[in-house]
């Protein structure tokens, strides 16, 4: 009699089951070809689809018995099912915890990050203007004058500074706050079908997901934006598409589906709002550009 075990959705091992109770799991939409399962005379886990034909051609069994032992406490700890193990190579447990997950692309994350920069721009720009507004009155009113009528030298650094602390430190306080919620994305990633999580599907803390922002803004400002590319290239060619600042934070980012109940509904592919933001973008970016060369055109006529 075969027994089968699988691994859940969370990566739990189930079982045993016998080969009738698996078929009708599989019928019932329970399993499907992409679940894990491991059986007596298997090297490791492997993904169901790849017994179809043996399952169709196997013959009704009996009851499972409970005394038999699982092949391991832990689909991930995987080496020889038969032989209780204490660790898996690493390879194997990336290969196992990268199983039924779609990551997401460049080109997602791109539209997500669109919408989070003009969400966060209308947040600083809401704590900021105020505070522009504030400085102009009391200048008015000579506050802030050093005697000359202007404003003193500290004043104008002081307020810089608050200026700058500011605009870094709101958009990593959303970016904390949002991907450390209960959704694990911010509203750009919301908006495209995403969400970030730790390597091994965990949900970020705020700590976590406050400095994950904070190194993509440093890497990217302190190479002058060639971060950036090195972050596209990465996410390119990576085996979990990682930016640079996932590597650094072990954060990885996927279809709002993965590691839940329902990994059957991810789409590795672009969804409509993406490709609607990426659009809108794009022509943003050739009508500015187009603007920009009608005006140098233009000066350069006038001054003939």
């Amino acid at each position: 009699m075969t027994l089968w075990h699988y691994a859940d959705a969370g990566h739990r091992p189930q079982g045993p089951l016998t080969t009738d109770e698996l078929k009708l799991r599989l019928a019932d939409g329970e399993l499907d070809a992409s679940t894990l399962v491991w059986r007596e005379g298997l090297a490791q886990w492997q993904p169901l689809g790849q017994f179809l034909g043996e399952l169709e051609a196997s013959p009704a069994t009996s009851e499972p018995n409970s005394a038999s032992p699982l092949p391991t406490a832990d689909p991930i700890l995987a080496a020889e099912p038969s032989t209780p193990v204490t660790a898996a190579p690493p390879a194997y447990r990336d290969a196992i915890l990268s199983a039924n997950v779609v990551h997401a692309g460049l080109w997602r994350r791109v539209a997500a990050g669109i919408i989070d920069g003009f969400v966060t721009s209308i947040a600083s720009y809401a704590v900021l203007l105020p505070l522009a507004l504030l400085f102009g009155i009391g200048e008015g009113l000579g506050l802030y004058s050093s005697g000359s009528g202007a404003p003193s030298t500290w004043t104008t650094v002081y307020l810089t500074a608050l200026a700058y602390t500011l605009s870094m430190l709101l958009p990593a306080l959303y970016f904390g706050w949002m991907q450390s919620s209960r959704h694990q994305a911010s509203l750009g990633k919301l908006a495209c079908g995403i969400k970030v999580t730790r390597s091994d599907g965990q949900r970020l803390g705020f700590w976590r997901s406050f400095l994950r922002y904070l190194a993509y803004l440093l890497f990217s400002t302190l190479t002058l934006g060639v971060g950036l590319i090195v972050s596209a290239v990465t996410i390119a060619f990576t085996q979990r598409k990682q930016a640079v600042h996932d590597l650094i934070c072990d954060t990885i980012v996927v279809d709002r589906w993965a590691f839940s109940d329902y990994p059957q509904r991810q789409r590795d592919r672009l969804d409509t709002v993406s490709i609607v933001v990426l659009v809108l973008y794009a022509g943003f970016i050739v009508i500015a550009t187009a603007v920009v060369a009608l005006l140098l055109v233009a000066a350069g006529i006038s001054q003939r």
